[in-house]
């Protein structure tokens, strides 16, 4: 009587164990096929980048200690799936970033009179980001799936500031409107996004860009290096 009493109890615990596998794994691909068809997702997002700025074939390429700033981006973006597991993806961002340098010419002794010897200039440009890029979704399993993006980014920069820092410490500003340049960044994201919710996806990026046109000597040449992370709602 025991044996059979036994086995009726592994038997009712083997098919418990099954349904609660089942349970999940339905669960699972009922959140997965949510996301998975939703045509639009809007989302939050913010990145840090460093931007290198390079000055070939110029005067400042040999007078210049050139070294990159830390920049960021943040804004919202809206993600379109049009053919299977293809997607246009676009924003509106509000993007800083710079530059430090050194120079042995003292450049602003007339403006700026301090008494002592340029040290440093930093370089602050404030845009207005547009990206637009085409990319395409791999699913690895339910959860993740691997989401390379290939786009361009008009920007446009409606201010600058600039510190220039003397041997003596002190320390002078000054800022500039409307710059009136546009300039054109293509960029290559290797990200991957994360099913969290039934609804809601998680996105993280490495990417690379690089400038397409010059808008001016300073900025000819600009490589851009970093990462990005968002959070999304599928409809």
């Amino acid at each position: 009587m025991t044996k059979y009493l036994l086995a009726l109890l592994l038997t009712c615990s083997f098919y418990h164990a099954k349904s609660q596998e089942n349970t999940t794994d339905q669960n699972s691909n009922d959140i997965h096929s949510k996301i998975d068809s939703s045509k639009f997702a809007v989302g939050i997002v913010g990145a840090y980048e460093f931007n290198s700025y390079d000055y070939p074939g110029s005067w400042r390429e040999d007078n210049y200690n050139n070294k990159s700033l830390p920049g960021f981006s943040t804004g919202a973006m809206v993600k379109y799936r049009f053919y299977d597991k293809y997607f246009i993806h676009g924003g509106i961002l509000y993007a800083q970033q710079g530059n430090s340098y050194k120079t042995n010419t003292q450049l602003f002794d007339d403006e700026y009179p301090a008494n002592s010897d340029l040290n440093r200039v930093e370089v602050v440009r404030s845009y207005i980001r547009i990206p637009v890029q085409i990319g395409a979704k791999f699913p690895i399993n339910h959860w993740i799936s691997f989401l390379p993006q290939l786009g361009v980014s008009t920007q446009y920069e409606y201010a600058s500031t600039q510190k220039f820092i003397y041997d003596n410490h002190i320390e002078q500003y000054k800022s500039y409107e409307n710059s009136d340049s546009f300039q054109f960044i293509g960029h290559l994201d290797l990200g991957f996004s994360f099913n969290i919710l039934e609804s809601t996806q998680v996105y993280a990026a490495p990417f690379v860009g690089h400038a397409l046109n010059a808008v001016s000597e300073m900025e000819s040449g600009q490589f851009t290096l970093g990462g990005r992370a968002g959070i999304y709602y599928n409809f």
